[in-house]
């Protein structure tokens, strides 16, 4: 499985706002490839990891992620029931989620 890195949001449009933001910091030339569309937000680095806009909700339950980004202020059963089984990496408990506001 390629790095892939969650981006939970309780709003689509917060979470696609976090993308913009997280991939203005990479390198241009780094970007293979970014998607973005009304359901969709996607972005693919040359080095094979992927960025993924989710709904923080029960329907986002199955996903898998080595590390997840979650909107501040999302629910807490969420998190626990939904968001923590989503992760499988080798990373700390405190460095596998990233709170952003």
């Amino acid at each position: 499985m390629n790095n892939c890195n969650l981006i939970f949001a309780t709003h689509r449009k917060r979470g696609i706002e976090f993308l913009e933001n997280l991939i203005g910091e990479f390198k241009y030339k780094d970007i293979l490839r970014f998607t973005k569309s009304s359901t969709d937000a996607t972005v693919e680095l040359k080095d094979g990891t992927i960025y993924k806009v989710v709904s923080a909700s029960d329907n986002s339950r199955g996903c898998k992620c080595n590390k997840a980004y979650v909107e501040s202020g999302t629910n807490k059963q969420i998190i626990d029931c939904v968001i923590r089984p989503c992760i499988i990496s080798n990373l700390s408990y405190e460095e596998q989620i990233v709170y952003f506001e």
